[in-house]
Protein backbone atom coordinates (compact mmCIF):
# COMPACT_ATOMS: atom_id res chain seq x y z
CA UNK A 1 0.00 0.00 0.00
CA UNK A 2 2.72 2.53 0.49
CA UNK A 3 4.33 2.64 -2.95
CA UNK A 4 0.46 3.27 -3.92
CA UNK A 5 -0.10 6.00 -1.45
CA UNK A 6 3.81 7.28 -2.62
CA UNK A 7 2.73 7.24 -6.35
CA UNK A 8 -0.71 9.09 -5.28
CA UNK A 9 1.87 11.71 -3.27
CA UNK A 10 4.24 12.36 -6.24
CA UNK A 11 1.44 12.84 -8.50
CA UNK A 12 -0.11 15.29 -6.75
CA UNK A 13 2.76 17.39 -5.88
CA UNK A 14 3.82 17.04 -9.36
CA UNK A 15 0.28 18.81 -10.57
CA UNK A 16 0.08 21.33 -7.90
CA UNK A 17 4.12 22.18 -9.10
CA UNK A 18 2.94 22.50 -12.66
CA UNK A 19 0.03 25.20 -11.40
CA UNK A 20 -2.70 22.69 -12.72
CA UNK A 21 -4.06 22.16 -8.78
CA UNK A 22 -7.36 22.84 -8.97
CA UNK A 23 -8.22 25.04 -5.68
CA UNK A 24 -11.85 26.09 -4.72
CA UNK A 25 -12.37 30.09 -4.40
CA UNK A 26 -14.12 31.56 -1.74
CA UNK A 27 -16.70 33.60 -3.35
CA UNK A 28 -17.21 36.88 -1.07
CA UNK A 29 -19.56 38.96 -3.40
CA UNK A 30 -23.22 38.67 -4.50
CA UNK A 31 -23.33 36.43 -7.67
CA UNK A 32 -23.43 38.60 -10.99
CA UNK A 33 -21.25 39.20 -13.86
CA UNK A 34 -18.55 39.88 -11.96
CA UNK A 35 -17.80 38.29 -8.92
CA UNK A 36 -15.28 39.15 -5.78
CA UNK A 37 -13.25 35.87 -5.53
CA UNK A 38 -9.94 35.31 -2.66
CA UNK A 39 -10.02 38.99 -2.50
CA UNK A 40 -10.02 40.21 -6.34
CA UNK A 41 -12.62 41.16 -8.52
CA UNK A 42 -12.89 38.79 -11.16
CA UNK A 43 -15.44 38.01 -14.18
CA UNK A 44 -18.03 34.98 -13.46
CA UNK A 45 -18.22 33.43 -16.64
CA UNK A 46 -19.56 30.04 -14.50
CA UNK A 47 -22.77 31.39 -12.33
CA UNK A 48 -26.23 29.46 -13.54
CA UNK A 49 -27.61 33.31 -12.74
CA UNK A 50 -28.19 34.21 -16.31
CA UNK A 51 -31.76 36.15 -15.52
CA UNK A 52 -29.76 37.65 -12.33
CA UNK A 53 -32.24 36.70 -10.11
CA UNK A 54 -30.24 34.89 -7.89
CA UNK A 55 -29.88 38.33 -5.22
CA UNK A 56 -33.36 39.39 -6.25
CA UNK A 57 -34.96 40.21 -2.42
CA UNK A 58 -38.15 38.61 -3.64
CA UNK A 59 -36.78 35.15 -4.45
CA UNK A 60 -34.65 35.03 -1.38
CA UNK A 61 -37.75 36.27 0.76
CA UNK A 62 -39.42 33.31 -1.09
CA UNK A 63 -36.73 30.91 -0.49
CA UNK A 64 -36.23 31.39 3.14
CA UNK A 65 -40.39 31.08 3.55
CA UNK A 66 -40.06 27.51 1.88
CA UNK A 67 -37.45 26.65 4.07
CA UNK A 68 -39.20 27.35 6.80
CA UNK A 69 -42.26 25.98 6.12
CA UNK A 70 -40.19 22.29 4.94
CA UNK A 71 -38.09 22.17 8.10
CA UNK A 72 -41.66 22.69 9.92
CA UNK A 73 -42.73 19.51 7.86
CA UNK A 74 -39.28 17.94 8.26
CA UNK A 75 -38.94 17.33 4.80
CA UNK A 76 -34.98 17.85 4.58
CA UNK A 77 -34.77 14.91 6.38
CA UNK A 78 -36.77 12.68 4.11
CA UNK A 79 -35.50 14.00 1.30
CA UNK A 80 -31.80 13.68 2.13
CA UNK A 81 -32.35 10.00 3.29
CA UNK A 82 -34.86 8.46 0.64
CA UNK A 83 -35.30 8.21 -2.72
CA UNK A 84 -38.92 10.08 -4.01
CA UNK A 85 -39.37 6.86 -6.51
CA UNK A 86 -39.81 4.62 -3.26
CA UNK A 87 -41.41 6.27 -0.75
CA UNK A 88 -43.45 8.68 -3.24
CA UNK A 89 -43.60 12.95 -2.87
CA UNK A 90 -44.79 15.52 -0.44
CA UNK A 91 -47.34 17.63 -2.00
CA UNK A 92 -45.63 21.02 -1.02
CA UNK A 93 -42.60 19.50 -3.30
CA UNK A 94 -45.28 18.53 -6.16
CA UNK A 95 -46.74 22.02 -6.63
CA UNK A 96 -42.97 23.78 -6.86
CA UNK A 97 -42.28 21.27 -9.28
CA UNK A 98 -45.56 22.18 -11.50
CA UNK A 99 -44.81 26.09 -10.82
CA UNK A 100 -41.48 25.96 -12.12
Amino acid sequence: MNAFLNHITETLAQIDAEGMMKRERLISSPQAGKITANGKSVINLCANNYLGLANHPDLIAATEKLLKRLVRLNVGVVLRNHSRKIRGNFQLIGVITQKI
